[in-house]
């Protein structure tokens, strides 16, 4: 435990987002607070995807979740016009992000194949969260996933994430009125997740914080699950 606290910083904290940046640009990876579940952080570089890889033990191929502060800041991975032809779509980002929402999209071509499936898509969510807002400013966009190994569960106590990833991380950085006394985290729902590379036929891939019922409402059209 005296490890895991001694990690632990807040994002009220005036050298919290020095400090952080400064550990993304060296490609260091920490754990945060977010608006849906705690989540790793680090640079959109191929050495922080590794790290994060390693840590995770994750076997599997396939990319992390981008975190962007802005709507415009999808466009350094998502052509333009693919984006403004679909005014559902803008329907949806207008009304759901920032939120716990998460788009696949398709990615533009010459990105690297570590932002990127095989399939060319790429996932990216604008978080409702004032420290990650503020952090990824800094930044065109930033790794994030769930703060656990690969098939375990995803820790509601910070006293039970696994101890081989506390000793791989930089820091822990949280809300000060989100933990009790015993490092307990609230209960919250990951994000919704929708799949819009295929426009005539937007998929659900998982349904969390916001349901597809208000999606649907919204976009207009009824989705496939």
């Amino acid at each position: 435990m005296n490890d895991l606290k001694d990690k632990i910083i807040y994002w009220s904290e005036d050298s919290t987002i020095e400090n952080l940046k400064h550990s993304i640009c060296n490609d260091e990876i920490s754990i945060t607070s977010t608006d849906t579940v705690l989540g790793f952080l680090g640079n959109i570089t191929k050495k922080s995807f590794e790290n994060i890889v390693k840590i995770k033990e994750r076997k599997e191929d396939k990319p992390f979740l981008i975190l962007v502060d802005f709507y415009s800041k999808i466009f350094e991975f998502v052509e333009e016009k693919e984006i403004k032809q679909n005014k559902n779509l803008l329907l949806i980002l207008e009304k759901f992000w920032p939120g716990p929402l998460t788009i696949i999209f398709n990615a533009k071509k010459n990105l690297p194949d570590f932002l990127k499936s095989k399939q060319n898509s790429i996932a990216i969510r604008c978080p409702k969260h004032p420290g990650l807002q503020k952090i990824l400013q800094e930044f065109n966009g930033l790794f994030s996933t769930s703060a656990n190994k690969t098939g375990e569960p995803i820790p509601n106590k910070l006293s039970e994430i696994n101890l081989n990833i506390i000793n791989n991380i930089k820091h822990i950085v949280l809300d000060k009125n989100n933990i009790d006394t015993n490092y307990k985290l609230y209960q919250t729902f990951p994000s919704t997740i929708i799949d819009i590379t295929n426009r005539n036929h937007v998929k659900v891939i998982r349904e969390g914080a916001i349901s597809t019922k208000e999606l649907e409402k919204v976009y207009g059209e009824n989705f496939v699950k």
